[in-house]
């Protein structure tokens, strides 16, 4: 279903992307819209801006570990922002895409992508089950997958991490 997104969103223009909806683990889940982010602007991230996150961590339903609601947004080297809300007081999770010219909505929930002039695409996120046979598959035999590359995550996960210990 993201690649088919994918295929349809404008190359080469910036993309604003803002992801909202209720409880969704922010902390835990960040990277997964990184990462789309990132691929979709086909760009690297600079800076977290944390100013907008609650004062306070609540434990998350793995034991063990903590989430945070409130709001962190990111910058990335061509000046597409992501913004990421987790709150108990918000609907089922959203993706808003925007550039100068349109806007496209992803609803998790109804797995629907939604864009100018009425156009809907049906589908739906894939279990990491449903996915494990083809990454691997495509690791064998063309000795890569359409997973973001290791070196590229790290980057992704200092920023996020050095600014959730931040906080």
């Amino acid at each position: 279903w993201h690649k088919e997104i994918y295929n349809l969103l404008p190359k080469g223009k910036k993309l604003d992307v803002s992801v909202e909806g209720f409880n969704w683990g922010l902390a835990c889940n960040a990277i997964h819209f990184i990462d789309l982010f990132l691929w979709w602007n086909n760009d690297y991230l600079i800076s977290a801006d944390i100013k907008n996150l609650n004062s306070q961590w609540f434990h998350s339903k793995r034991y063990g570990y903590y989430e945070i609601n409130g709001k962190i947004s990111f910058k990335s080297s061509n000046g597409a922002i992501l913004s990421l809300k987790s709150s108990s007081k918000l609907g089922g999770l959203k993706i808003k895409i925007s550039n100068n010219d349109k806007d496209w909505i992803i609803d998790i929930s109804k797995g629907e992508f939604c864009g100018p002039d009425n156009f809907t695409l049906k589908g739906r996120e894939l279990f990491l089950s449903e996915m494990t046979n083809n990454v691997v598959e495509e690791l064998f035999t063309l000795g890569k997958c359409g997973l973001t590359p290791l070196i590229e995550s790290i980057e992704q996960h200092k920023i996020l991490l050095n600014a959730l210990i931040k906080h």
